[in-house]
């Protein structure tokens, strides 16, 4: 049999903005977190409690996306566990992020979390099985601490993604753990830190957890414009090579990431799409017109990531309400319900499907208004009754792509939804 050598061309002198693109990743841990010293201050005391020896407590940690918490977590975390191994003291920091639990399943549960919170605490994750319940889960942690006389800090990042019912469950669990049918449980404590975003979540949970896990709360406030440069700043000086990142685009990036509620996660997001963008046009120095494609690239994504997942109809109607403001020749025209029943119908008889109904159109419209891809305004017409006057909340270059991904999607081109256009 004949050999035949593959040799892979790899030039180590491409040209790269990026010094190190780690740096940018969501999983990168600064040495120093800046603007979080007052919300660190007042988290620390739980993790301290742990090395003396004391009693866990649990508390609530409030704030919006992109603003730090999940980074103080992970930074304390990382501490506390270096600060107990050297100390010898039977601790452990263990963050569950409740986003994703399960490669099998999208929607996380209680049992999902007890399992992970399992194989973070076993010597042999084999003796784990997949099809047990929640309460031989419990029995299994239980047994891991007491054979290790534990106590853990636990973590659950996002503990608002799972529902209401699965919250009081393991709340009411990790509160209660002394009141376990158990026969010693004094040398094992869970304290409990709860992150969310939705500050009004304990409201929501039942008399009885609230009583046992407490209503103690630590609130992240956003960052603000000047904040945000500054923690631009620190990443670009470590993820960028010298002279290739200037000022505007720092400020530019930040400005982006104060209209977001201060998410800090966004801002850096885009200061490394720019970057790529400028590698991709071999370029030697980002500009602030790469933050600008950033941001319609970013949006685009976003937008096709909701609607990519959304039933032939709804993009079939989004399609009509694009076709519609062309015609109009005003990207940032309104278009009322009538108007984008017509086209609606029409692309439907193109492609060979049956219609539905003027009520359920409006209740999709609706739907599209509450995803945030479409601002759908209600206006009087006096004894003419009301209708809805709808504008896509995105424009420019990113409603070009958006547009063309939904045609593709439905199987029409651009041209036939112009001469569509010419029937209405």
């Amino acid at each position: 049999m004949e050999n035949i050598n593959l040799s892979l061309d790899i030039r180590q002198d491409i040209r790269t903005v990026f010094k190190d693109k780690r740096v940018f990743s969501l999983e990168y841990l600064p040495e120093s977190i800046i603007y979080r010293d007052k919300e660190i201050r007042a988290i620390s005391p739980y993790f301290i409690s742990a090395l003396r020896g004391d009693p866990l407590y649990h508390t609530w940690v409030f704030g919006a996306s992109g603003i730090g918490k999940t980074l103080c977590m992970k930074s304390l975390g990382a501490s506390f566990n270096d600060k107990a191994l050297k100390m010898g003291i039977n601790a452990k920091y263990i963050r569950i992020s409740c986003r994703n639990q399960d490669v099998y399943s999208v929607r996380p549960t209680a049992t999902k979390v007890l399992r992970n919170l399992a194989m973070n605490l076993s010597y042999n994750i084999s003796e784990i099985k997949r099809n047990w319940g929640s309460d031989m889960y419990v029995e299994y942690i239980i047994n891991c601490l007491c054979k290790r006389k534990l106590k853990i800090i636990l973590v659950l990042d996002d503990i608002h993604l799972l529902s209401v019912k699965d919250i009081n469950t393991l709340l009411g669990i990790f509160s209660r753990i002394h009141d376990l049918d158990i026969e010693d449980t004094r040398d094992i404590d869970i304290g409990v830190i709860a992150v969310t975003n939705k500050p009004f979540l304990p409201d929501e949970l039942t008399r009885d957890v609230k009583s046992t896990f407490g209503r103690r709360i630590i609130n992240f406030l956003p960052y603000n414009a000047v904040q945000l440069q500054d923690i631009l700043s620190e990443r670009a000086l470590a993820g960028y090579k010298p002279d290739t990142c200037g000022c505007g685009v720092v400020a530019k990036c930040a400005a982006v990431g104060a209209q977001e509620d201060g998410d800090a996660r966004t801002a850096i997001t885009y200061l490394r799409v720019a970057g790529e963008i400028a590698d991709e046009n071999n370029k030697n120095k980002i500009t602030e017109e790469d933050v600008d494609i950033a941001e319609d690239l970013i949006e685009v994504e976003q937008v096709t990531e909701v609607l990519r997942a959304q039933p032939r109809h709804t993009k079939i109607l989004m399609a009509g309400i694009f076709a519609a403001q062309k015609k109009n020749k005003d990207e940032y025209s309104k278009i009322n319900t009538t108007v984008v029943f017509k086209y609606y119908e029409l692309i439907c008889l193109r492609l060979g499907y049956k219609s539905l109904t003027q009520r359920r159109v409006s209740t999709i419209i609706s739907e599209l208004d509450e995803l945030g891809i479409v601002c759908a305004t209600t206006i009087s017409k006096g004894r003419y009754g009301k209708t809805r006057e709808i504008v896509p909340t995105f424009s420019g270059k990113a409603k070009e792509k958006i547009n063309l991904q939904f045609l593709q999607d439905i199987g029409i081109s651009d041209q036939e939804m112009d001469q569509l256009s010419i029937q209405i």
